[in-house]
Protein backbone atom coordinates (compact mmCIF):
# COMPACT_ATOMS: atom_id res chain seq x y z
CA UNK A 1 0.00 0.00 0.00
CA UNK A 2 2.86 2.44 0.80
CA UNK A 3 4.64 1.60 -2.35
CA UNK A 4 1.58 1.59 -4.30
CA UNK A 5 0.83 5.30 -3.13
CA UNK A 6 4.23 6.34 -2.30
CA UNK A 7 3.83 7.96 1.31
CA UNK A 8 6.53 9.74 2.40
CA UNK A 9 7.29 11.47 5.83
CA UNK A 10 9.55 14.16 7.22
CA UNK A 11 12.25 14.71 9.31
CA UNK A 12 9.49 16.11 12.03
CA UNK A 13 7.06 13.05 11.10
CA UNK A 14 4.81 14.72 9.24
CA UNK A 15 3.17 12.45 6.23
CA UNK A 16 3.77 13.65 2.94
CA UNK A 17 0.65 12.52 0.13
CA UNK A 18 2.66 12.69 -3.06
CA UNK A 19 0.48 13.71 -6.27
CA UNK A 20 1.49 11.17 -9.34
CA UNK A 21 -0.24 11.64 -12.33
CA UNK A 22 -1.57 8.88 -14.62
CA UNK A 23 2.08 9.23 -16.69
CA UNK A 24 4.28 8.78 -13.37
CA UNK A 25 5.21 12.70 -13.12
CA UNK A 26 4.72 14.00 -9.47
CA UNK A 27 2.99 17.00 -9.44
CA UNK A 28 3.35 17.69 -5.74
CA UNK A 29 3.52 16.50 -2.34
CA UNK A 30 0.77 17.58 -0.05
CA UNK A 31 2.56 17.43 3.38
CA UNK A 32 -0.11 17.27 6.65
CA UNK A 33 0.24 17.14 10.63
CA UNK A 34 -1.39 13.88 12.34
CA UNK A 35 -1.84 13.55 16.08
CA UNK A 36 0.45 10.00 16.23
CA UNK A 37 -1.54 9.30 19.64
CA UNK A 38 -4.78 9.95 17.48
CA UNK A 39 -4.11 9.49 14.13
CA UNK A 40 -6.30 12.46 13.39
CA UNK A 41 -5.23 15.54 11.13
CA UNK A 42 -4.06 18.71 13.05
CA UNK A 43 -6.27 21.22 12.33
CA UNK A 44 -5.16 24.23 14.73
CA UNK A 45 -4.68 27.02 13.09
CA UNK A 46 -2.18 28.02 16.06
CA UNK A 47 0.08 24.82 14.90
CA UNK A 48 2.56 26.10 12.25
CA UNK A 49 3.16 24.11 8.74
CA UNK A 50 -0.30 22.20 9.42
CA UNK A 51 -0.64 21.73 5.75
CA UNK A 52 2.34 22.79 3.53
CA UNK A 53 3.77 21.54 -0.26
CA UNK A 54 6.24 20.25 -1.76
CA UNK A 55 6.12 22.63 -4.47
CA UNK A 56 9.46 24.58 -3.83
CA UNK A 57 11.60 21.89 -3.46
CA UNK A 58 10.32 20.31 -7.08
CA UNK A 59 10.20 23.45 -8.57
CA UNK A 60 14.30 23.14 -8.31
CA UNK A 61 14.40 20.12 -10.08
CA UNK A 62 12.19 20.26 -12.79
CA UNK A 63 13.01 22.40 -16.04
CA UNK A 64 12.06 26.13 -15.95
CA UNK A 65 9.13 25.32 -18.61
CA UNK A 66 7.27 23.15 -16.59
CA UNK A 67 4.52 23.86 -14.30
CA UNK A 68 3.42 22.04 -11.66
CA UNK A 69 -0.24 21.42 -12.04
CA UNK A 70 -1.92 19.13 -8.92
CA UNK A 71 -3.75 15.97 -9.70
CA UNK A 72 -5.47 13.28 -8.13
CA UNK A 73 -3.67 11.38 -5.17
CA UNK A 74 -3.54 7.72 -6.28
CA UNK A 75 -4.27 9.08 -10.15
CA UNK A 76 -1.10 6.49 -11.00
CA UNK A 77 -3.16 3.43 -9.68
CA UNK A 78 -5.49 3.97 -12.97
CA UNK A 79 -2.17 3.08 -14.88
CA UNK A 80 -0.87 0.34 -12.66
CA UNK A 81 -3.99 -1.47 -11.82
CA UNK A 82 -6.29 -0.18 -14.84
CA UNK A 83 -9.25 -2.85 -14.63
CA UNK A 84 -10.14 -2.02 -10.65
CA UNK A 85 -13.27 -0.15 -10.65
CA UNK A 86 -12.54 3.43 -8.68
CA UNK A 87 -14.34 4.71 -5.46
CA UNK A 88 -13.24 8.55 -4.90
CA UNK A 89 -13.22 9.97 -1.92
CA UNK A 90 -12.01 13.85 -0.46
CA UNK A 91 -9.06 12.78 1.87
CA UNK A 92 -5.97 11.15 1.35
CA UNK A 93 -6.21 9.44 4.60
CA UNK A 94 -9.29 8.05 3.91
CA UNK A 95 -8.26 6.72 -0.02
CA UNK A 96 -5.24 4.88 2.32
CA UNK A 97 -7.81 3.59 4.86
CA UNK A 98 -10.08 1.88 1.96
CA UNK A 99 -7.36 0.09 -0.16
CA UNK A 100 -6.71 -1.50 3.30
CA UNK A 101 -10.24 -2.68 3.62
CA UNK A 102 -11.09 -2.82 0.32
CA UNK A 103 -8.35 -4.04 -2.25
CA UNK A 104 -9.97 -4.56 -5.28
CA UNK A 105 -11.09 -1.10 -5.49
CA UNK A 106 -8.25 1.77 -6.91
CA UNK A 107 -9.45 4.48 -4.19
CA UNK A 108 -8.37 8.32 -5.32
CA UNK A 109 -8.90 10.90 -3.38
CA UNK A 110 -9.56 14.94 -4.52
CA UNK A 111 -7.77 16.57 -1.43
CA UNK A 112 -10.24 18.17 -0.80
CA UNK A 113 -14.53 19.02 -1.06
CA UNK A 114 -14.09 22.16 -3.47
CA UNK A 115 -11.45 19.76 -5.47
CA UNK A 116 -13.92 17.87 -7.49
CA UNK A 117 -12.82 20.28 -10.68
CA UNK A 118 -11.18 20.05 -14.25
CA UNK A 119 -8.76 17.18 -12.21
CA UNK A 120 -11.51 14.40 -12.36
CA UNK A 121 -11.42 14.34 -16.00
CA UNK A 122 -8.62 11.51 -16.19
CA UNK A 123 -11.00 9.31 -14.84
CA UNK A 124 -13.13 9.36 -18.56
CA UNK A 125 -13.68 5.80 -19.32
CA UNK A 126 -13.66 4.90 -15.78
CA UNK A 127 -16.43 2.88 -13.67
CA UNK A 128 -16.67 5.59 -10.49
CA UNK A 129 -18.25 5.84 -7.40
CA UNK A 130 -17.62 8.78 -5.16
CA UNK A 131 -18.27 9.25 -1.32
CA UNK A 132 -17.98 12.82 -0.38
CA UNK A 133 -17.42 13.85 3.17
CA UNK A 134 -20.90 14.54 4.86
CA UNK A 135 -21.14 18.61 4.09
CA UNK A 136 -20.18 17.86 0.25
CA UNK A 137 -23.00 15.86 -0.95
CA UNK A 138 -25.16 18.35 -2.88
CA UNK A 139 -21.67 20.21 -3.90
CA UNK A 140 -20.75 17.06 -5.57
CA UNK A 141 -23.59 15.73 -6.82
CA UNK A 142 -23.62 19.13 -8.98
CA UNK A 143 -20.07 18.69 -10.18
CA UNK A 144 -20.59 15.78 -10.98
CA UNK A 145 -23.67 16.67 -13.30
CA UNK A 146 -21.40 19.25 -14.70
CA UNK A 147 -19.74 16.37 -16.63
CA UNK A 148 -22.02 14.34 -18.22
CA UNK A 149 -18.95 12.79 -20.17
CA UNK A 150 -17.64 10.91 -16.87
CA UNK A 151 -19.45 7.94 -15.25
CA UNK A 152 -19.47 8.83 -11.67
CA UNK A 153 -21.93 7.88 -9.03
CA UNK A 154 -22.01 9.94 -5.94
CA UNK A 155 -23.77 7.30 -3.47
CA UNK A 156 -27.48 6.87 -2.98
CA UNK A 157 -28.78 5.76 0.63
CA UNK A 158 -31.43 4.15 -0.88
CA UNK A 159 -29.93 1.33 -2.97
CA UNK A 160 -26.78 0.99 -0.36
CA UNK A 161 -29.92 0.03 2.48
CA UNK A 162 -30.94 -2.79 -0.24
CA UNK A 163 -27.79 -4.09 -0.47
CA UNK A 164 -27.21 -4.13 3.15
CA UNK A 165 -30.85 -5.73 3.47
CA UNK A 166 -29.68 -8.33 0.99
CA UNK A 167 -26.12 -8.84 3.23
CA UNK A 168 -28.39 -9.79 6.62
CA UNK A 169 -30.95 -11.89 5.16
CA UNK A 170 -27.48 -14.37 3.79
CA UNK A 171 -25.21 -13.59 7.05
CA UNK A 172 -28.69 -13.60 9.49
CA UNK A 173 -30.28 -16.89 8.84
CA UNK A 174 -33.03 -17.11 11.57
CA UNK A 175 -33.03 -13.89 12.58
CA UNK A 176 -36.18 -11.89 11.27
CA UNK A 177 -35.08 -8.83 9.01
CA UNK A 178 -37.79 -5.75 9.33
CA UNK A 179 -38.80 -4.34 6.12
CA UNK A 180 -40.45 -1.93 4.99
CA UNK A 181 -41.61 -1.92 1.19
CA UNK A 182 -44.47 0.80 1.47
CA UNK A 183 -42.13 3.54 -0.64
CA UNK A 184 -40.61 0.96 -3.29
CA UNK A 185 -37.61 -0.14 -1.49
CA UNK A 186 -37.29 -2.32 1.94
CA UNK A 187 -35.86 0.57 3.97
CA UNK A 188 -37.57 2.23 6.54
CA UNK A 189 -37.79 6.06 5.83
CA UNK A 190 -38.05 8.17 9.31
CA UNK A 191 -37.56 12.16 10.00
CA UNK A 192 -34.65 11.72 12.46
CA UNK A 193 -32.71 14.37 12.95
CA UNK A 194 -29.02 12.42 11.38
CA UNK A 195 -30.97 11.48 8.12
CA UNK A 196 -32.59 15.37 7.82
CA UNK A 197 -29.44 17.09 8.89
CA UNK A 198 -26.90 15.10 7.14
CA UNK A 199 -25.57 16.30 3.46
CA UNK A 200 -24.84 13.27 2.09
CA UNK A 201 -26.41 9.45 2.00
CA UNK A 202 -27.20 8.27 5.72
CA UNK A 203 -28.14 4.82 6.64
CA UNK A 204 -28.69 3.74 9.88
CA UNK A 205 -29.08 0.17 10.82
CA UNK A 206 -30.64 -1.24 13.53
CA UNK A 207 -28.19 -4.42 14.72
CA UNK A 208 -30.87 -6.80 16.73
CA UNK A 209 -32.03 -6.09 20.23
CA UNK A 210 -30.30 -6.23 23.38
CA UNK A 211 -33.90 -6.73 25.33
CA UNK A 212 -34.07 -9.50 23.72
CA UNK A 213 -32.41 -11.93 25.35
CA UNK A 214 -31.47 -14.46 22.12
CA UNK A 215 -30.79 -11.66 20.03
CA UNK A 216 -28.44 -10.21 23.19
CA UNK A 217 -26.66 -14.26 23.30
CA UNK A 218 -26.18 -14.37 19.42
CA UNK A 219 -24.58 -10.26 19.50
CA UNK A 220 -21.51 -11.40 22.64
CA UNK A 221 -21.44 -14.54 20.84
CA UNK A 222 -17.90 -14.22 18.43
CA UNK A 223 -20.35 -15.65 15.66
CA UNK A 224 -22.92 -12.61 16.14
CA UNK A 225 -19.81 -10.33 16.67
CA UNK A 226 -18.68 -11.70 13.29
CA UNK A 227 -21.76 -11.67 11.48
CA UNK A 228 -23.16 -8.17 12.01
CA UNK A 229 -19.08 -6.87 10.99
CA UNK A 230 -19.56 -9.40 7.97
CA UNK A 231 -23.14 -7.99 6.60
CA UNK A 232 -21.74 -3.96 6.94
CA UNK A 233 -19.19 -5.10 4.66
CA UNK A 234 -20.50 -7.35 2.50
CA UNK A 235 -23.35 -4.59 1.67
CA UNK A 236 -20.89 -2.08 0.99
CA UNK A 237 -18.73 -4.42 -1.25
CA UNK A 238 -22.15 -5.41 -3.30
CA UNK A 239 -23.06 -2.10 -3.69
CA UNK A 240 -20.15 -0.72 -5.13
CA UNK A 241 -19.64 -3.62 -7.45
CA UNK A 242 -23.11 -2.69 -8.75
CA UNK A 243 -22.49 0.51 -9.50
Amino acid sequence: MIADYLIGVTKSGDVIFYQLDIQGRCCTGKIMKYNPDTGKRIKDESQPGRITWAHPLLKKQLPEKRELKQCLFGELLLTKYPDKPVVLVEAEKTAIIGSAVMPECNWLATGGKGQLNDRVDVLEGCKVVAFPDANAYGTWKEKVSERPWLSIHVMEADKFATCLYRAAQNHLPGHKVQMDYSDGDPDFEAPLYLLKHTYCPVVLTENLFMDAFPDYQFLLSEVGKKAIVALHVDGIVDYLRRR
